[in-house]
This record gives C-alpha cells, structure tokens and sequence, in this order.
C-alpha cells in the first residue's frame, strides 16, 4: 500500500500519472478522510492530556470531597469521549484504508503510457523462428494423441479449466521445472524454498492480490468458521515468499536476497475460451516456478534487468525464440510499477 503521506505531497502530479491505472479514485473523499483522520487522531491525543491533568489534580484533592465529586465526574466524561473518539477514529481507519488498498503502484517513468497490449513496448527480440515444412499441432491436439492431456477426466475430479497430465508430458513438465531450478540455484545464485500452499489472509494484502483480486483466490474453510475467510490457497509463490520477510528489519548488507521456489498456483478466474487461455493455459491450478529478489529500492530498477535476464536466460538454453516486452500503464499487475513479459 502506497504512504498516503508522500501521495499528498503532490496531489495533481499523482493523479496525472496515475490516470491509466485506476478510473474509480475520487480524490475529494480520500483528503478529507484523511483530515477528519488526523483530526481525531488530535482529538483524542488531547482528550489524553486533559485526562491526565485532571488525574494529578485528583490526588492533590483528594480530602476535598466536593472537588473530587466534580473531578471524578470530569474525568468519566473525558474517558466516555476518549472511548467515543476511538470508535471513530477506528471507522475513518477502516475507509481511508479501503480506498489506500484500491490504489494500484505509481508506474516508473520508464513505463509507457496505455490501455491495451497494442500500448506494449517491445525492448528486444532474441532466436530465428524457423518455419517448418509440416503443419504444426497445437498442444492439446499433440498430448491428445497419447492421452497425455485429458481434460474430460479432470472435469469429472474437479470441474472445468483443470487437466490431468500424463505419461511422457507428465515428465517433461516434471523435468523443465528440476532444470529450471537447479539452473537458478547452480548457476544464479538463487535460494530454494520450500513454502506453504495455505496462507492468512493477511499475506495476500502484504503481496498486493487483496483487495484487487478477491474474486480469483480459492479460500480455504474450516468446519467451525464458515462465515470467515481466515485462509486462502496461494495464486503464486511469491506470496508466500514475500511474506517471509514481514515485519523484519533487514540488514543492507545481507541484499540482495534470492529466492526460488517451485509451487502449484490456485487461480479462480472465470474466463471465457479463447487463443489466451486455451487448452493449458489459465488454468484453475498450475506449477510454476517463481523468483524473486529483496533488494535495496535505490537498487530495485537495476536488479530487475538482472532477474529478467535470468528468465530470459533459461528461453536462451532450450533455444527458443521469443520477445522481451515493457508492459504499459494498464497491462501492468497491480502492486508493480515496471514489469517486463518474456513472449515466446
């Protein structure tokens, strides 16, 4: 979540760059949310003074019963306000927190301006796609053949937008992911972590998929808490990576740190059929292998080239081509304010 402190520090400028990130922010109701917050916060601050004042002037009377009749009666008065304040305060909280957490990132100056992918600005190119004397199967239709790829089967366990993966696809998808791995940490320099696929909810606000994409967790109940969402399956790992590090103060010198981890991922998107979400792609539960790196924010633009190229280098190995891509304004995930697509 973005310092509302540092956003009020220049309002307009935030507005004009935030403009393709966000229609709904009215900003009249977040600064006076916000001056009727600091206000209370006075209020009571206050009311805690005056509250001790006549604390001390309760003992200095305290063989005068008509004085302390008077102050008692003061000092009830100024808890029952004190009480009344907080209770408000809490609510004035509970709003201005709610519009905070809406508000996506502030882009990077780097990031172009747009609304669609036709906004997408292509950085690089790598690879010669070859063109083939044969006509090429889609995937589905290639992993059909041997019963690699079953879908009726998956429907039957789960539901739609599931698969079941066999045999010889079954090892590949197995072992792209061992040498994905072994390569980051071999290689790279990258830590494995073995992390849960159930966390709080309190870890999918810390990584920004709360409140944004509260329609695409797959929550998680227990029998006697049915009413309360205490706990959700991951959407990725680095949600649970990042979470790691909440609420720790890290040494400058211990950065950066690298991170990688291998998980399913739990998405309920509902998506109609298309070329995008086709076959295995944008399924309800995937395997991907996730990095991530806690680095100095002084540092972040710089080390983000570096994670990229390590992703990059892995298309590189298996020798195939693809497009290194600037995401714009809108395409962008909600908690970034740069983010590059490997398209291949």
């Amino acid at each position: 979540m973005l310092n509302i402190k540092i956003l009020l520090k220049n309002i307009d400028n935030f507005i004009k760059i935030i403009k393709n990130r966000i229609s709904k922010l009215d900003i009249n109701i977040l600064l006076e949310l916000y001056n009727d917050f600091k206000k209370i916060k006075f209020d009571i601050e206050f009311l805690q003074f005056k509250k001790k004042v006549f604390s001390k002037k309760f003992y200095l009377f305290k063989n005068n019963k008509i004085n302390i009749f008077y102050l008692k009666k003061i000092i009830i008065m100024i808890k029952e306000n004190i009480i009344f304040k907080i209770k408000k305060k809490k609510e004035i909280f509970f709003k201005l927190n709610k519009i905070m957490l809406n508000i996506p990132n502030i882009p990077d100056k780097d990031v172009p301006e747009g609304l669609c992918d036709n906004d997408n600005k292509i950085i690089s190119n790598w690879g010669i796609i070859k063109k083939k004397k044969f006509n090429i199967l889609d995937h589905v239709k290639f992993c059909e053949k041997g019963d690699n790829l079953n879908f009726n089967e998956s429907i039957l366990l789960s539901g739609s937008s599931f698969v079941i993966i066999k045999g010889i696809i079954a090892l590949l998808y197995r072992s792209i992911s061992q040498f994905m791995i072994d390569y980051h940490i071999f290689n790279n320099n990258y830590k494995e972590v073995y992390v849960p696929y159930i966390v709080k909810i309190d870890s999918l606000y810390n990584s920004g998929q709360l409140p944004k994409f509260e329609n695409n967790i797959f929550y998680v109940y227990k029998k006697c808490d049915l009413l309360k969402n205490k706990f959700a399956l991951i959407p990725t790992s680095e949600v649970s990576l990042i979470n790691l590090f909440k609420n720790r103060i890290l040494n400058k010198k211990d950065l950066p740190i690298k991170l990688v981890s291998n998980t399913p991922c739990f998405r309920a998107e509902s998506i109609s059929y298309g070329k995008n979400n086709k076959g295995i792609f944008r399924l309800n539960q995937f395997d991907k292998v996730e990095l991530i790196q806690i680095v100095d924010p002084l540092n972040s633009m710089k080390y983000l080239e570096k994670l990229t190229y390590d992703a990059e280098k892995i298309l590189r190995i298996l020798n195939i081509p693809y497009r290194k891509v600037l995401l714009c304004t809108n395409s962008m995930s909600f908690s970034s304010c740069k983010t590059y697509d490997i398209e291949y």
